[in-house]
């Protein structure tokens, strides 16, 4: 079976002029932690999940992160750090996904065999990826789904 056969077609995507406010908003409308970022053309250019979304809030970063979460006496210093009340609205309305979007992504061709895609997720680690042809978004398949399928043709479901 082939990725176009199961992939899911994004009921949503966002411009890099997109603001993190809206980004969130989008988010937690559509349920989805996974949002492709898409040029005029619907040619993909980036994502963006959860977790780029998180990082913007965490005070610490980088090697100072695992310092801090390696001294367990810093832990009620570190929680009341990990607050929003550090964010300015400014900050919501300024950033925008450009700023935050990852450019490193796999994507996968549409017309991949699912064995393959399954193969190179796992890899990868990746749960939710874009799938694309000629760089234009079609839509995002998960591992989930993918699983499922493949466990089904063999009869294990």
């Amino acid at each position: 079976m082939k990725v176009k056969n199961i992939l899911t077609k994004m009921p949503f995507n966002i411009e890099r002029s997109t603001t993190l406010a809206l980004i969130i908003k989008a988010m937690k409308e559509t349920g989805l932690d996974v949002l492709p970022v898409v040029d005029k053309d619907m040619r993909l250019v980036g994502i963006i999940t959860l977790d780029d979304i998180a990082k913007i809030f965490e005070p610490y970063s980088g090697p100072m992160q695992t310092l801090v979460k390696s001294l367990p006496f810093l832990d009620d210093l570190v929680e009341k750090d990990f607050s929003i009340n550090h964010v300015s609205p400014e900050m919501l309305r300024l950033c925008i996904a450009e700023d935050i979007m990852d450019t490193n992504f796999i994507t996968l061709s549409s017309d991949s065999d699912l064995e393959k895609v399954y193969s190179i997720m796992v890899l990868h680690k990746v749960k939710i990826a874009p799938v694309t042809d000629d760089g234009h978004l079609l839509g995002m398949i998960r591992l989930l789904d993918i699983i499922g399928v493949l466990l089904k043709e063999k009869g294990m479901l």
